[in-house]
């Protein structure tokens, strides 16, 4: 199973779209064996402090190991979410 936590900065329509757009490739990459939790630092900066996430988006997939992420916009780059899965 897949674990990922999806850092942003406000939960606006753009990030509300973004959240849609991660969910939706994670649902086909993944093929629905993930889970993913959205953290809105503005609203718990803590999480982000302790999770070392310095921008937004921030995409961190936390299980299988070892922990990987990916940070900007990245839409349309299908490639960089498998590259994101493998386990090494």
């Amino acid at each position: 199973m897949n674990n990922f936590k999806l850092f942003i900065s406000s939960k606006n329509p753009e990030s509300l779209r973004m959240i849609d757009r991660f969910d939706s490739v994670l649902k086909s990459i993944c093929n629905d064996q993930y889970s993913l939790s959205v953290i809105d630092v503005l609203d718990d900066p803590h999480l982000a402090t302790m999770a070392d996430v310095f921008s937004t988006p921030t995409l961190v997939r936390l299980e299988p190991l070892p922990v990987k992420r990916i940070t900007g916009d990245i839409r349309g780059h299908e490639n960089t979410y498998k590259i994101l899965l493998k386990s090494k």
